[in-house]
């Protein structure tokens, strides 16, 4: 069940890097025995929801937000990295409730929403004023690198677009409300799993840099 609130403070979203990391799949991130508890860096991206692009080699990056709808209605999330990524959403602001929705098993250019079917969603139903905890990874080998997560909601008209920061929250805000609704999608699609969960449960499909690495776009 998915918490109402009216105060999102801090808004913005936590970006955790892991440098000195080879290799372009997530596999690679999972199976660094610093990942997930001890990040070379963490920031907090408070404009959209969209790394710096071109910014270094070898590493991998954690997202992590709380997302709450402007309005009720059948969203449609898009990503795009380089290399390798994917994107979770919880049916709450649980983080172990998360399923899998969109991924890329490669790489796509900046805000390349398109190059693959498994980059967008399908339609999932989220509840205005709602929260609900977000993800992504993704995992840079060499050359290009970037991570941008868009939704669009064409019953009231919201083309698609990146997320705004403003519809974030760094943290679970002052709970104002009772539980009134959850998304949905479709399971088969998403496995589940934890943000700390062990390497080999980490959810798929298929299958040393500059400190200033993944800094805020």
């Amino acid at each position: 069940m998915a918490l109402k609130t009216k105060l999102l403070k801090p808004a913005g979203a936590t970006l955790e890097t892991w440098l000195g990391i080879s290799g372009t799949s997530l596999t690679a991130l999972d199976n660094n025995p610093r990942y997930p508890l001890n990040p070379n860096t963490t920031v907090t991206l408070t404009n959209l929801l969209e790394t710096a692009t071109n910014q270094a080699d070898n590493y991998g990056c954690r997202l992590q937000t709380y997302i709450t709808p402007p309005v009720t209605c059948n969203y449609t999330f898009y990503m795009a990295s380089d290399d390798a990524g994917e994107l979770n959403l919880s049916t709450d602001t649980n983080p172990s409730n998360k399923v899998k929705i969109a991924w890329i098993d490669n790489w796509a250019g900046s805000r390349d929403w398109t190059k693959y079917a498994t980059q967008k969603s399908d339609p999932i139903h989220l509840e205005k004023g709602s929260l609900y905890y977000l993800e992504s990874r993704f995992k840079e080998g060499g050359g290009g690198d970037n991570l941008a997560i868009a939704w669009e909601c064409m019953d009231h008209d919201i083309a698609l677009e990146v997320i705004d920061a403003s519809h974030t929250a760094v943290s679970v805000p002052q709970v104002t409300d009772s539980p009134t609704g959850s998304p949905t999608s479709n399971p088969s699609k998403a496995p589940s799993g934890s943000p700390t969960a062990n390497p080999s449960k980490v959810p798929s499909r298929s299958p040393t840099s500059s400190v200033s690495c993944c800094l805020p776009h």
